[in-house]
């Protein structure tokens, strides 16, 4: 039997239950990291995991299956839609409260994501110790969360073939070094920092001068060309892309939107496979590289810890430049 076929007769086991919606409100790593937490709750805390992606934002056809193998049991039922927010319980007028009971009368043992959200999501989490014998790993969040991504982290075969055919597209060397900086509404929740900094990072690391830059501006590419042209550069990034804004992304039309999305997941291949990997941990594809890369081979300039509420090692964080602005908007 292998590891998922055990995770699966255990998770069947439980008689309550977690229906997460993912894919219902944040880019995709923030969506999926956040789903390799409650995964790892769920069986620590018995609830048995069950998936809904029917409504997810970077779905074509069929959510989570457009692009990965399936790796637990999984519902289209409509009411997650209206009822099974992410975060926050939501508002509903009377004739919806109504709907809700009656589902819950007859589910007394179903909980959606919002109700255990505050449960996984939180400092106390982060400092848990799990213990699967059944599964054949124990360890902190960071070790567990690492064995959680191997086992259901899995392409379906058209995935994995589209991915090989960009990669193959920019002819990588077979070592390379990798930087992740991000753009885009990325400023509402970090500010951004210079490119100098990944590259002093960069230069500190590794003498290595191919380099993949994961990015979503491709003014980036021009700035790094121009500034440090002893480094070849291999980007996936077009030229006309100015940095990702969920909004948009969201709105896309299904080809569109698929052709982002399987660029993305490419980039996070790349970026996997490379010697090197400079990025941050305040961003979910760092946080994301950090389940799946040897520790050694990460860098991160913007924040030490790869735990999300361990927060006093961030450079400057939006709370400190909202508290400056408001300081300055004082005079």
């Amino acid at each position: 039997m292998t590891q998922l076929e055990n995770y699966n007769k255990i998770n069947r086991s439980f008689k309550k239950e977690l229906i997460y919606n993912l894919g219902s409100e944040a880019g995709f790593y923030s969506e999926f990291n956040n789903m390799v937490f409650a995964i790892l709750f769920c069986l620590k805390n018995n609830y048995r995991f069950i998936l809904f992606s029917s409504d997810a934002f970077f779905k074509i056809k069929l959510g989570w299956e457009d692009y990965f193998e399936p790796f637990c049991e999984s519902t289209n039922f409509i009411y997650h839609s209206k009822f099974n927010n992410r975060r926050k319980e939501p508002k509903l007028n009377t004739g919806w409260k109504i709907i809700r009971k009656l589902y819950r009368l007859s589910n007394p043992d179903t909980l959606l994501t919002y109700q255990l959200w505050g449960c996984f999501f939180n400092s106390k989490f982060e400092t848990e110790e799990f213990d699967f014998p059944e599964l054949g790993f124990k360890g902190n969040l960071r070790e567990a969360s690492k064995k959680i991504v191997e086992m259901i982290y899995n392409f379906n075969s058209p995935t994995k073939d589209k991915i090989r055919s960009i990669i193959s597209k920019i002819n990588l060397p077979l070592k390379y070094a990798s930087v992740h900086i991000r753009r885009g509404d990325k400023f509402t929740e970090v500010d951004f920092l210079p490119v100098s900094i990944y590259i002093e990072k960069l230069k500190k690391h590794t003498e290595i001068k191919s380099v993949f830059v994961f990015t979503d501006d491709y003014s980036i590419i021009e700035e790094l060309q121009n500034n440090y042209p002893e480094f070849i550069y291999y980007c996936l990034v077009e030229k006309n892309e100015k940095g990702y804004v969920h909004g948009e992304f969201v709105k896309m039309g299904e080809k569109e939107k698929e052709k982002k999305q399987l660029s993305l997941l490419a980039s996070m291949e790349i970026i996997c496979e490379s010697e090197c990997f400079i990025g941050t941990y305040t961003a979910n594809p760092g946080i994301f590289a950090g389940m799946r890369m040897p520790d050694e081979k990460i860098h991160s300039v913007q924040k030490a810890s790869w735990y999300q509420f361990q927060n006093q090692d961030v450079i400057y964080h939006y709370q400190e430049r909202r508290k400056a602005l408001k300081n300055i908007n004082r005079f």
